[in-house]
């Protein structure tokens, strides 16, 4: 079973006011699925200023780890073996550790851990 999978949502979410639909629904798939975590690939903005949907996303998945509704979030810059929460995800979730994005600080990118 594979315990971390990706979501482009570049390609299914076109309005930022809409992302926190589409990642309430991403988290139920994934636990229903078992699934320990998701990378969600969002792009940073055309200027490389933070799009609305990478900042919307951030924001609302801030929230539901406050909520308790979601164990963590990381950013792009924090996903890496450096960083002493990633590397407890990382110690539990084989797959998350194959992740071609893992150490690269890409912005355009965020971790959900369930």
């Amino acid at each position: 079973m594979n315990d971390f999978y990706t979501v482009n949502f570049k390609e299914i979410v076109f309005a930022a006011e809409d992302v926190g639909i589409y990642l309430d629904m991403e988290i139920e798939k994934a636990k229903a699925q078992g699934v320990k975590g998701f990378k969600i690939i969002h792009g940073y903005g055309s200027h490389g200023q933070g799009g609305k949907i990478c900042i919307n996303l951030r924001q609302y998945a801030t929230r539901l780890k406050h909520q308790k509704k979601i164990k963590n979030v990381f950013t792009g810059a924090e996903w890496a073996i450096q960083n002493s929460d990633c590397f407890e995800f990382l110690t539990n979730c084989k797959f998350a550790s194959l992740d071609e994005d893992l150490g690269k600080q890409n912005p355009g990118i965020t971790i959900i851990v369930l």
